[in-house]
């Protein structure tokens, strides 16, 4: 006699049950997943908009460590001005802003200082212009300081009159105005600055996008022996507090990021 199998399975309810936990498990697969996804995608922005102020930070700060170098000396006032021709900004002319050697920065609280137009600036930001030399070759196109450690003077020829001067030493002038803009080619508020360029005329150029806000307080030690902070720039000024905030929108969530960093003025006249 042979022996009778039974064929066995699972019931209905065991596989509905068994589809549910597969769904479960799925789906908290999923979750787990895209929530991953979005700290990933936090922590790449958090990391972008870092290195974004960083970048500007150390923009402002390295510029702002040359101001009121002079070459051979640090003093703007042993500098003569007069053979140094015009400066504009496009038909706007802006010689005595540009050349403002002593104290050589200058700047604005929650307004806009710089003498160039204002067309894209964005209100409540500070602004900061500086004004120093680089060491380079005599050059017609630009405008430029020949200058020994006694005096020099600026000028925009190729061939510099040494008449007076001891062993003295050509430089390029560099002007920086720093400010807040919304006229960006990503669409968002960025560091710009005016930088003077060939024939005396400045230009407008990107520093960086996505930085949103600038604030700078300038110090000087008191008789106590504490720094004294305020919002405008003032001639004693031995310290500048700079503070950049880079912005994003994600998700419609604004995020952003605060760097700040005190620079020490390092070239006062003697």
């Amino acid at each position: 006699m042979k022996p009778v199998y039974r064929q066995t399975g699972f019931t209905l309810t065991e596989l509905l049950v068994g589809t549910a936990i597969g769904l479960l498990l799925i789906s908290a697969a999923i979750s787990t997943y895209l929530h991953t996804r979005k700290i990933e995608m936090h922590a790449r922005i958090d990391v972008q908009l870092l290195e974004t102020a960083l970048f500007a930070l150390n923009e402002v700060a390295d510029d702002l460590r040359q101001t009121g170098y002079w070459g051979r000396h640090a003093d703007g006032s042993r500098i003569v001005r007069d053979s140094a021709g015009t400066v504009r900004c496009r038909a706007t002319l802006v010689t005595t802003w540009a050349l403002q050697l002593r104290p050589s920065f200058s700047g604005s609280d929650n307004s806009y200082n710089p003498a160039c137009p204002a067309d894209s600036y964005v209100a409540d930001t500070d602004t900061l212009t500086l004004r120093y030399v680089v060491a380079a070759q005599p050059d017609k196109e630009y405008l430029q300081l020949f200058t020994d450690r006694r005096w020099g003077y600026l000028h925009a020829t190729e061939h510099p009159d040494s008449t007076g001067l001891t062993d003295p030493q050509n430089y390029r002038l560099v002007v920086h105005g720093y400010f807040i803009s919304d006229d960006t080619p990503a669409g968002s508020k960025g560091l710009r600055r005016w930088t003077l360029g060939k024939h005396g005329q400045l230009r407008n150029e990107l520093v960086i996008d996505g930085i949103s806000d600038l604030q700078l307080l300038y110090g000087a030690t008191d008789a106590s022996g504490n720094i004294r902070w305020q919002p405008e720039p003032f001639a004693e000024a031995m310290a500048v507090s700079i503070s950049v905030t880079a912005s994003t929108y994600t998700g419609g969530r604004l995020r952003q990021r605060e760097l700040n960093r005190v620079v020490r003025i390092r070239n006062r006249p003697s």
